[in-house]
C-alpha cells in the first residue's frame, strides 16, 4: 500500500513537470535523420514499448522491426487530413525509458518544436503519459500483490513445515519418555536379579559346602 501511494505521489509531481519531459531532437531511421519529439519516463523500456504500442495502435496499423515502431499511414485528423508516417523508437535501461517519435506530414515537412501543429502532437504525449503511468501503476499494484501472495505461501509452508516438526519432536519425545520409563522397569529389574543371583549364590554355597562335609564323612567311615 506505501508503494501504491508513492507511486500515486510520483505519477502527480510528474505530471505537474511534464513539459520539462518532452524535447526536440532527431534520430536516424534507415539511414536518414528525422526530427521529432522525445519524452523521458521512469518506465521500464520492455513494458514502456509493449504500452507505446498499444497506444499507437489506436491511430493506425503499427509495424515493428527490431527496435524501431513504424505507421506508413497514421490517421490523426486535428493534426492532418492526410495520412502521416510515424517513426518511433523506445530505448532505455534501469528503469528510465525514452521515447522518439517522427510524424511526417508529406512534402518534407516533419512536425517540430515551431510546427503549428506541435501543440496537437504534445496533447497526444500527455495522453500517452497518462495512460502510460496508469498502465504502471496496475503494474506496481499486481507485483505487489503477487509479492504479498509470496509471502503468506512462503508464511503457509513454514507454518506446514513447524507443524510437522513439531508433531515429530512430540513423537519422538513419547518415544524417549517410553523408553525411559522401560529402562527404569528393566533396571528395577536387573537390581532384583542380582539381588536373587546373591541370595542364590549364597545358598549354592551352603549346598556345596555340606556336599564337601558329606564327602569328607564317607571318606573318613571307610578308613
Amino acid at each position: 500500500m506505501k508503494k501504491l501511494i508513492s507511486t500515486l505521489l510520483l505519477s502527480s509531481i510528474s505530471i505537474l513537470s511534464f513539459s520539462q519531459t518532452i524535447n526536440a531532437g532527431s534520430e536516424e531511421f534507415n539511414k536518414i535523420r528525422k526530427e521529432g519529439l522525445s519524452m523521458n519516463l521512469l518506465i521500464d523500456k520492455k513494458y514502456l514499448e509493449k504500452d507505446w504500442v498499444q497506444f499507437l495502435n489506436k491511430l493506425g496499423d503499427v509495424n515493428k522491426s527490431r527496435d524501431v515502431i513504424t505507421l506508413p499511414k497514421a490517421k490523426i485528423k486535428i493534426i492532418s487530413e492526410e495520412p502521416i508516417l510515424i517513426q518511433s523508437k523506445v530505448t532505455g535501461s534501469n528503469g528510465k525509458s525514452t521515447i522518439f517519435w517522427s510524424l511526417d506530414l508529406g512534402g518534407g515537412k516533419t512536425v517540430n518544436s515551431n510546427s503549428p501543429e506541435y501543440i496537437e502532437v504534445e496533447n497526444l504525449m500527455r495522453d500517452f503519459y497518462s495512460f502510460s503511468m496508469k498502465k504502471e501503476e496496475i503494474r506496481l499494484a499486481e507485483r505487489d500483490f503477487e509479492e504479498a501472495e509470496k509471502n503468506e505461501d512462503r508464511a503457509i509452508k513454514s507454518s506446514e513445515k513447524l507443524k510437522r516438526e513439531g508433531e515429530r519432536n512430540a513423537k519422538e519425545l513419547e518415544s524417549l519418555l517410553k523408553k525411559i520409563e522401560d529402562n527404569k522397569a528393566q533396571a528395577i529389574q536387573i537390581a532384583k536379579d542380582k539381588e536373587q543371583n546373591l541370595k542364590d549364590l549364597e545358598a549354592a554355597k551352603i549346598v556345596l559346602k555340606e556336599k564337601d562335609l558329606n564327602v569328607k564323612k564317607a571318606k573318613n567311615a571307610i578308613k
